[in-house]
């Protein structure tokens, strides 16, 4: 599942990169973010919409089968499909924009929690290493959210790395909450 999360997250990292890239602030991008797959979204919406329409055209149709063929369920998934083919309506069409935004959901999750990954592009390898010498667990979901919190309270203050100063200088706050601190239990 993380590998075809990570594919995911791939080209809506470049996205948030460059929503991130504009506004120097993770909170704001991400906003940002939401906004832009939103607008993505939008055409797929409104012809979810149009079919939704099509259906409360033709309930009274389907109500009227009902009631004339009560108790023959073959004869009236017949005349309902024949209803649905002349109406041109798709009753699995709904699942569409669902899956899409479960997938962009995954993928946004993905992308908030891998900030080193998507924003800074730093090789995996690299964050691991970086991850082991701060003991951070890289079982957890959101460690490269606390290996960012790690380096900003010094703990690699004496590793040569360029990217150091570039993850120190990371942005996490947004309307007075550090968006990068991971709750602990």
């Amino acid at each position: 599942m993380d590998t075809i999360l990570y594919y995911i997250g791939i080209p809506l990292g470049y996205l948030m990169k460059l929503c991130w890239m504009l506004f120097d602030n993770y909170g704001v991008a991400i906003i940002l973010f939401t906004l832009a797959t939103k607008l993505v979204l939008l055409p797929l919406s409104v012809w979810i919409h149009k079919n939704s329409i099509q259906m409360i055209k033709i309930q009274p149709d389907i109500n009227f089968l009902k009631a004339n063929h009560y108790g023959d369920m073959d004869t009236i998934a017949e005349e309902q499909a024949k209803l649905f083919k002349k109406h041109n309506y798709h009753p699995m069409l709904s699942l569409i924009p669902l899956a899409a935004q479960i997938i962009l959901l995954l993928g946004v999750v993905q992308i908030i929690y891998h900030p080193l990954d998507y924003l800074f592009g730093i090789d995996p390898a690299h964050i691991a290493e970086m991850a082991k010498l701060c003991g951070v667990d890289t079982a957890t979901s959101s460690y490269q959210l606390a290996l960012i919190e790690a380096i900003k309270n010094g703990a690699l203050d004496g590793f040569d790395s360029s990217v150091i100063p570039l993850i120190k200088s990371f942005d996490g706050n947004f309307l007075g909450f550090n968006l990068s601190t991971v709750p602990s239990s």
